[in-house]
C-alpha cells in the first residue's frame, strides 16, 4: 500500500447500529479515549439514536428511512433468519455518507440490522483501510453471535447445530459464511479482538485466515469505575445487613439469555445455608423467575448511570459472571476496577482479566460446584480492593488509545 502523507488529524469513523447495548459501550469509550489525543479525530455514525444526547451520528434521520428500514428488517426476519442465524439481505447503503466518504479508517463494529454483508463489500470497495471489531463471533460465523460448542464455522457452516437440521451446501448458514469469505477477499481489512480467545478464533476460521489480527482490548473509564469504601457504598444503596453480598449483573436479558449462566448462579448459590448470603441483582428482571434462589434479594433496578453502577460494585464482597462464552466481558473489568473480586468460568474473555485466586477465581465450565467454592474462596480470603483495581488499569483510557494510535499508524503510513 502507497504511504500516505501526513494531513493534519486522522479521521476514523466507527460504525455500529444503535447507541444502546455492550457493542455502543465499546465504541463509546474508544471514541472518548482516542479523541484525547492530538492526531486522531474520531466519530460514530449509527443506524439510529434512542438517546439524542449520545455520542454519534443517525443515518436514518427521518421516520420515513427509519419506516422502510423497519419494514425491510421483518421481511428479513421472515425470509431470510432462522432461530438465531440472520443474513441480512436489506441493509443500508451508506458509503455516500459524508463522514465514511471522509474518513481515512473505517472501523465496523456490531452492525446487524443496519449493515448487510452487500454493504460492508460496498464499504470495502470504496478501497479505505477497514478494520473489522469482533464484539462476539458473528463475523466470523454463518450468522450466529456465538457458536457455543460448535466449531462448523472452522469449515463451512453446513452442519449447523442451531438450525437443527443438515441444510448442507444449501443452508442460510453456509451461505453466509462464503459471502462473507468472499466479500473479504483480498481486501484492506484489519480484525481486532478484544481478547485472546476471540482472536484465536478469528485466526482460525475462514473468513478472516488471510487478514491480520490484532488485539487491542476495550477500555474503561477508570475514573468512574473506582473504588469506593464498602460501607458507604451500601448505605447510599440501602444494602443493610452483615452477610456477604454477591453481585450478578444481569443486563442484556442476562437471566433468561442460556449464555449468561444464570441457572449455574442458581446452583452454585444452593450450596450455600439459606439466607446467609445476599444477592443484588442489577438489571430488569422478573422478581417472580428469582423465586428459585434461597438466599436474601435486593434488586437494584436498572443501572444507567455508571457511578452509581460503581457504588453496586464497590459495595459487593464478590461478583459473579457464570457466562458460557465473552469476548472480552465489562462486567468482569468493571467490577475488578471497582476492586471488587470476580468469579467466572474460565472461559473467553474472562481468561485475560481474571487471575486465578488473586483477583478472582476461574472455575471449571458449567460446574456449580466450582463456582460455589469460588464464592467461598473469597468470602474466607477477602482481597485489597487496591491491588485488585490494580490488576485491570491497563484497560485504562490512555493505554488503549495508545494501542488504538499504534494501529491507525501502522495502517496509514507503513
Amino acid at each position: 500500500m502507497q504511504k500516505k502523507e501526513m494531513k493534519g488529524k486522522k479521521s476514523i469513523v466507527h460504525i455500529t447500529t444503535i447507541d444502546i447495548g455492550g457493542a455502543y459501550k465499546a465504541v463509546n469509550r474508544i471514541v472518548k479515549a482516542t479523541n484525547i489525543l492530538n492526531d486522531v479525530e474520531a466519530d460514530i455514525l449509527l443506524r439510529n439514536k434512542c438517546d439524542e444526547s449520545n455520542l454519534g451520528h443517525e443515518f436514518l434521520t427521518n421516520f420515513c428511512t427509519r419506516f422502510i428500514s423497519k419494514c425491510r428488517n421483518y421481511i428479513n426476519n421472515i425470509f431470510f433468519s432462522q432461530n438465531e442465524i440472520k443474513a441480512d439481505r436489506f441493509g443500508c447503503s451508506v458509503e455516500n455518507n459524508k463522514i465514511v466518504r471522509n474518513a481515512d479508517i473505517i472501523v465496523i463494529h456490531w452492525i446487524n440490522s443496519f449493515l448487510s454483508i452487500k454493504s460492508i463489500k460496498q464499504i470495502l470497495d470504496m478501497g479505505k483501510p477497514t478494520i473489522i471489531m469482533l464484539h462476539d463471533m458473528w463475523h466470523i460465523t454463518g450468522g450466529c453471535a456465538y457458536s457455543g460448542e460448535c466449531e462448523d464455522y472452522l469449515n463451512d457452516c453446513s452442519q449447523c447445530v442451531i438450525l437443527k437440521k443438515d441444510g448442507g451446501k444449501c443452508s442460510l448458514a453456509h451461505k453466509a459464511l462464503c459471502e462473507k469469505e468472499e466479500a473479504y477477499h483480498n481486501k484492506n481489512v484489519t480484525v481486532v479482538a478484544p481478547g485472546t480467545w476471540i482472536a484465536e478464533c478469528a485466526r482460525q476460521g475462514r473468513v478472516f485466515k488471510n487478514h491480520p489480527v490484532r488485539i487491542i482490548p476495550n477500555c474503561l473509564d477508570i475514573d468512574v469505575f473506582r473504588h469506593y469504601e464498602k460501607k458507604e457504598a451500601r448505605n447510599i444503596l440501602g444494602i443493610t445487613g452483615d452477610r456477604p453480598v454477591v453481585l450478578y449483573i444481569a443486563m442484556s436479558a442476562g437471566i433468561n439469555n442460556k449464555r449468561k449462566g444464570f441457572d449455574y448462579l442458581v446452583n452454585a448459590l444452593s450450596h450455600f445455608e439459606d439466607g446467609s448470603l445476599e444477592l443484588v441483582v442489577v438489571g430488569n428482571v422478573d422478581e417472580a423467575s428469582m423465586t428459585q434462589i434461597n438466599q436474601q434479594k435486593k434488586y437494584l433496578g436498572y443501572v444507567g448511570d455508571e457511578k452509581r453502577l460503581a457504588l453496586a460494585y464497590s459495595a459487593a464482597d464478590i461478583t459473579v459472571v457464570p457466562s458460557l462464552q465473552e469476548t472480552f466481558c465489562y462486567t468482569s473489568c468493571e467490577s475488578l476496577a471497582c476492586g471488587t473480586p470476580v468469579v467466572a468460568f474460565k472461559v473467553g474473555g474472562l481468561i485475560d482479566q481474571i487471575q486465578h485466586m488473586q483477583n478472582g477465581y476461574l472455575a471449571d465450565i458449567r460446574n456449580s460446584d466450582d463456582l460455589a467454592r469460588g464464592i467461598q474462596y473469597f468470602i474466607d480470603n477477602p482481597k485489597d480492593a487496591a491491588i485488585v483495581r490494580e490488576s485491570v488499569l491497563k484497560f485504562g483510557f490512555d493505554n488503549i488509545a495508545e494501542k488504538w494510535d499504534e494501529l491507525f499508524n501502522s495502517i496509514l503510513y507503513n
